[in-house]
Formats: C-alpha cells, sequence, structure tokens
C-alpha cells in the first residue's frame, strides 16, 4: 500500500469518523477506522514502510482527536508492531481472518490506550471505560469487513520483490 493513499484514506476515514460520532453523539465506543489502516499495513506493507505510515496515521489521530499529543502516536506504533509480530504467529487471508485479526489489535490498542491515557492525564475524560470494550470491539470488526475490499483494491498484496525495491 501505498503511503500517501493510507495517509489519505485515514484522513478521509478519520472526517468521516468525527462527523459520525458528532452527528449520532456516541461518543461512549469509538470507531477506530485508523487501527483497521494499522493493522492492514502490519500484514502487507515493508517494515519501513509499514512503520512510517503507521506513525503518520497515528499523527493523523492525535491532530483530530484532541487527546495529549504523541498517546496516539505511539499507540498507533506499538499497534504496528504487535500486529506484524502477531501476523507472522497467524495466517491472515481473507475478509472474515482480516476482522478478527483487527479486533484482536483493537484489544491490545484499546487496553494500552485506556492505561496511558489514565497515566498522563490528570482529568481522563476522553477515555471511553473499559465497559464499552465490547461495542468498541465489535464497531472495529464491522469496519474490518467493511474496508477490507477498499485496502485490497489500494494494495491487491502482491509481495514486492527486491529487484521492485531497487527501480
Amino acid at each position: 500500500m501505498r503511503a500517501a493513499a493510507a495517509l489519505a484514506m485515514a484522513l478521509a476515514l478519520l472526517t468521516l469518523e468525527s462527523v459520525v460520532v458528532q452527528f449520532t453523539g456516541h461518543a461512549v465506543a469509538g470507531l477506530d477506522v485508523t487501527l483497521v489502516i494499522v493493522a492492514y499495513l502490519a500484514l502487507k506493507a515493508l517494515p519501513l514502510e509499514g512503520a512510517l505510515t503507521s506513525f503518520g496515521v497515528g499523527y493523523l489521530l492525535d491532530v483530530m482527536s484532541g487527546r495529549p499529543t504523541g498517546l496516539y502516536t505511539f499507540l498507533a506504533m506499538l499497534a504496528y508492531v504487535g500486529a506484524k509480530l502477531g501476523s507472522s504467529l497467524v495466517v491472515v487471508k481473507g475478509r472474515r481472518r482480516f476482522a478478527l485479526f483487527c479486533v484482536a489489535v483493537e484489544a491490545g490498542h484499546a487496553v494500552a490506550a485506556w492505561l496511558l491515557q489514565g497515566a498522563v492525564a490528570r482529568d481522563p475524560v476522553g477515555t471511553a471505560p473499559l465497559g464499552a470494550l465490547p461495542l468498541q470491539l465489535l464497531l472495529t470488526g464491522a469496519a474490518a469487513l467493511a474496508l477490507y475490499p477498499a485496502l485490497h483494491v489500494l494494495d491487491p498484496g502482491e509481495e514486492r520483490s527486491r529487484q521492485d525495491m531497487i527501480r
């Protein structure tokens, strides 16, 4: 997946997510669409490309969320590394397995966000309680199912050879 396409998709999805949350008022459980992109990068992108793009996606989330600066950048990188390690342990082929993979990455991401937000913020108002975690996991799984075809069109998953990287 090209980094610019992933960042543009993340920006568009974050904008859409903020409008939907503002319109419906569902701030209790988050819909983490950016984590779906980070998980896809962990599966399909080259390590350096995926890490840099995940950093950019996390930075966009930091800018759009208004929470402590650097928190979601760090969490996106942590999720990328965890997903990259996890992708070596499991085979993720197809929509359903990708959605389950995203749900697992989201579970670790949400718990880490909750712990870090509570540790760095004096008043952790913006943090979703862990009681909302099942709904958040369900929404992220649904987003992964919906976004998989778009991600697959942007990057069909063809492994790049070293010759392609040199040219």
